[in-house]
């Protein structure tokens, strides 16, 4: 039988072994085919026999690697089994669609290595809520919901959003029969500006002093009386004793922000109230990302429902200095059937590959007869 080549661009992924368009065949050209052992049994894929496509593509990875790539696999499930695909990344990063160098520099080197997990470390400033709230009678249970899901029973608890945006935080307050509720709006949107507070003060004849915190275009107060004041800083005097709840609204650069307390003029102090204070502070969590290194090559297997890779799945060994595969013969070749260039190489590789689930479950794969293609910008 005359072998073919297909070259094809995958651009998206085939669910449930969904048939494709067959591409169009190239005759009298050399065969692209893995010919040698996997697991020391013979193993031969060739490109246009039983049913066995070569597809090309290039892409960028997470990284902003581009990875040029070529792969065998079944012409009606890209995704299936037999599948054996060669990954080179490229030299640097790149925010360009494009290689760093040309293609041949880029294939300059006799051989590619396998990849290490460079350890990136990323600080990321976290901004935490700690709540206090108001002192109440021995024996006052407290609970909390922060409105995002999280709750707490403890009188002063810390709490990091994961979530920005407006956050109704409620607190429950309990003593013998007596409840008492307060609602907050607060947007935990980190650094946030558009947040507001405020202290009062009682003297003896029910007057009380209000000072607002930080600094806002307008300041509008409503004492829980039927009075209200403007400003930063007001005086209200109750008329009649009671328990007020006292809400503070300010606006700044559109930001509209309240703040709410309760007071309690009632005489009796075993009455639990629910006032709550919060403030923030900014810690500096440091996370550790697993990076695959550049310059390298990445074979791939799926054999026997596993995916087997030319690396172990463990970001503390460093793989680098492991030969993955030697190159030779580079040319360019024609276009594949998206339009899209590819080169044409031969190769030789003898080395194991590594269960992604298990790296105690690890096989050998060995070809001096490799000849493929991958795709490229």
């Amino acid at each position: 039988m005359k072998n073919f080549l297909f070259l094809a661009l995958v651009a998206v992924v085939f669910s449930n072994c969904t048939k494709r368009s067959v591409p169009t065949s190239t005759t009298g050209q050399p065969v692209f085919s893995f010919s040698g052992t996997i697991n020391n049994q013979p193993v031969t894929y060739t490109a246009g026999d039983s049913g066995l496509y070569l597809f090309t593509e290039y892409f960028k990875d997470n990284q902003d690697l581009i990875t040029l790539k070529g792969y065998f696999a079944p012409h009606n499930c890209i995704t299936c089994e037999p599948y054996l695909s060669f990954e080179f990344k490229d030299e640097n990063p790149n925010i360009e669609t494009s290689l760093y160098s040309d293609i041949f520099s880029f294939f300059e080197r006799s051989y590619f290595t396998s990849v290490s997990f460079d350890s990136i470390e990323i600080n990321s400033p976290t901004e935490t809520f700690k709540f206090s709230a108001d002192n109440n009678p021995p024996g006052t249970t407290y609970h909390w919901n922060f409105g995002d899901g999280d709750t707490s029973n403890v009188a002063s608890p810390i709490h990091t959003f994961t979530t920005g945006g407006l956050k109704d935080v409620r607190l429950i307050t309990k003593f013998n029969n007596l409840r008492d509720t307060l609602i907050i709006p607060i947007d935990v949107t980190p650094f946030s500006e558009c947040r507001n507070r405020f202290s009062v003060n009682i003297d003896t004849s029910n007057k009380i002093t209000a000072n607002a915190e930080g600094l806002f275009n307008s300041y509008l107060w409503n004492f829980g009386d039927g009075g209200v004041g403007e400003g930063p800083s007001v005086g209200h005097t109750y008329s009649q004793n009671g328990l007020y709840e006292i809400v503070l609204s300010t606006s700044y650069s559109g930001c509209l922000a309240t703040y709410k307390r309760k007071i309690n003029l009632t005489g009796n102090s075993q009455i639990p109230v629910s006032n709550f204070y919060y403030s923030t502070f900014v810690s500096s969590e440091t996370k550790t990302i697993a990076r695959i290194n550049h310059s390298a090559c990445i074979i791939t297997l799926k054999m026997n429902g596993k995916t087997y890779k030319s690396y172990k799945n463990n970001p503390t060994l460093d793989q680098s200095n492991q030969k993955i595969i030697s190159t030779s013969n580079i040319g360019t070749y024609e276009n594949n059937a998206q339009g899209q260039k590819t080169v044409k190489l031969d190769g030789e590789i003898d080395l194991f590959l590594y269960n992604i689930a298990n790296n105690n479950d690890s096989i050998p794969i060995k070809s001096k007869n490799l000849t493929i293609a991958i795709g490229l910008p």
